[in-house]
């Protein structure tokens, strides 16, 4: 894996110009040096403080949600009889029949080739990228796969903001430090 800040670029010596006598302290930054002790998942959800106000959850009835299993009970019912003898061959049987290679494979190279949008903000972004692994839950991605993937994603100014919230390279982290 490779990050920007790790690729190898290279520079021309005799472009270097020296600047003498110069005092640039004045025009710099203040170095904030308290570290940033939040996990990932805690910088990767939306900041609530202060829109507690604005947060209005509507009321849920029962009748707008349905579950759709007319589908699933008709093609179990067309499956020969005592075919389905373990929870492995019904898994198995479910994801042949509601997720065929092909659009496995559609689903999986979106996942591949997921970018962040031009106008897409870090929490839009990572948003997306999770509803892409829940449409296709037998992926096969593992973790870390999965985070690189999103990681090299994004555009260079989340991704510089993600190593600064890990203190350093993101990529150079072990993934259940990242995740926790």
């Amino acid at each position: 894996m490779q990050t920007r800040s790790s690729s190898r670029l290279t520079r021309d010596q005799s472009s270097k110009q020296k600047v003498e006598n110069s005092n640039l302290e004045g025009h710099l930054p203040p170095v904030v040096t308290m570290a940033n002790n939040r996990t990932m998942a805690e910088l990767l959800r939306a900041p609530t403080e202060g829109y507690a106000e604005a947060i209005v959850v509507p009321p849920i009835l029962a009748e707008q949600f349905e579950l759709k299993h007319r589908a699933a009970r008709q093609w179990l019912e067309k499956e020969p009889p005592r075919s389905i003898t373990t929870w492995e061959d019904l898994v198995s049987k479910f994801i042949n029949e509601f997720f065929p290679p092909s659009r496995t494979t559609s689903l999986r190279n979106e996942i591949l080739n997921f970018q962040q949008r031009f106008d897409e903000s870090f929490h839009e972004a990572w948003d997306r990228y999770k509803d892409l692994l829940r449409a296709c839950p037998h992926h096969d991605f593992i973790e870390l796969h999965q985070l690189n993937t999103f990681y090299n994603a994004l555009n260079p100014t989340d991704q510089d903001s993600l190593n600064a919230a890990v203190g350093g390279n993101l990529l150079k982290r072990s993934t259940q430090d990242v995740l926790t």
